[in-house]
């Protein structure tokens, strides 16, 4: 019972972590990218692309969703090094995703505003009044936390048990800064997503290559030096 019990536990997690690659790639592949960062050009940008405009964040929400639920998993792993920071890291980064993936919903309110035919000064106005105080404390201030510094911080805690290399976590790392600095674009953030998606395929497959023993019992051994 416990070995079944395990295996399931194992097998969802990383399908989850698949997921959550095959997610951030497709979303951002099919994202209608506005031409100019303002509100008013991602309005008019994802209206005039209705299918895309709704499609897209079907891939990226569940993709977050999914991959929340591995995290969870995963924290079976943090348990000789790094328990407390680690532990606490997983729990921030799943409740960023969660955050993160109902955020989305704004892409459904932009597509309404922009086909609503108001001016488009005025669709403006309605979706940056949706930005409260209320709203940024507790929903997207949390979510960005907890995507940008939790989920780095989760995989340098499962390197840290022995469970992953290293260079996930700087992988991640990297898709964070990327979509800081680099332009929203579909090239950039189809490229910037690709090092992210390449760390959760990876622990995915660590994932399905562990025996349900050592799903159960945890990693002991040091952190490998190579991948």
């Amino acid at each position: 019972m416990l070995a079944q019990t395990a295996r399931f536990s194992r097998i969802t997690t990383a399908a989850g972590l698949f997921a959550g690659a095959l997610g951030m790639l497709a979303g951002m592949a099919l994202t209608p990218w506005e031409p100019e960062d303002s509100a008013a050009s991602m309005i008019q940008t994802i209206s005039a692309n209705q299918v895309q405009g709704e499609v897209a964040p079907l891939f990226l929400h569940y993709g977050m969703v999914f991959l929340s639920i591995s995290v969870l998993g995963l924290m079976t792993m943090i348990r000789h090094r790094a328990v407390v920071w680690g532990q606490a890291a997983g729990l921030l980064a799943f409740v960023g995703l969660v955050n993160l993936s109902g955020m989305l919903l704004v892409d459904w309110f932009a597509i309404a505003l922009g086909q609503s035919g108001m001016p488009i000064a005025d669709a403006v106005g309605i979706l940056e009044k949706s930005a409260t105080p209320l709203n940024m404390a507790a929903w997207q201030i949390p979510g960005i936390i907890g995507v940008y510094a939790g989920l780095p911080l989760f995989l340098l805690a499962l390197w840290r048990n022995g469970f992953i290399p290293w260079w996930p976590a700087v992988a991640v790392a990297a898709f964070i800064i990327a979509s800081m600095i680099l332009p929203a674009t579909l090239a950039a953030s189809v490229l910037g997503a690709v090092p992210y998606a390449a760390a959760l395929s990876f622990v995915g497959w660590k994932t399905l290559a562990t025996a349900d023993a050592a799903w159960v019992e945890g990693p002991h051994s040091s952190p490998a030096p190579t991948p």
